[in-house]
């Protein structure tokens, strides 16, 4: 996702401040507890790349 790369880097927004919340907590704290659920059962399911593809999901749903 090239223009939501770029306008983080132009925002001077750094990965920490956004990425250290949901990494740390895997989205708990964003989302109803019943979608968490499936988050952790494709969490389960993908390994550690589950987190990251996840995040990646958010992060495109959320560039307009």
């Amino acid at each position: 996702m090239p223009k939501v790369y770029s306008i983080l880097k132009k925002s001077y927004i750094t990965d920490d401040l956004w990425l250290f919340q949901w990494f740390i907590s895997l989205f708990l704290y964003n989302f109803p507890l019943e979608f968490v659920k499936r988050l952790w059962d494709f969490i389960i399911c993908k390994k550690e790349m589950g987190v990251v593809l996840i995040a990646l999901g958010v992060i495109k749903s959320m560039k307009k």
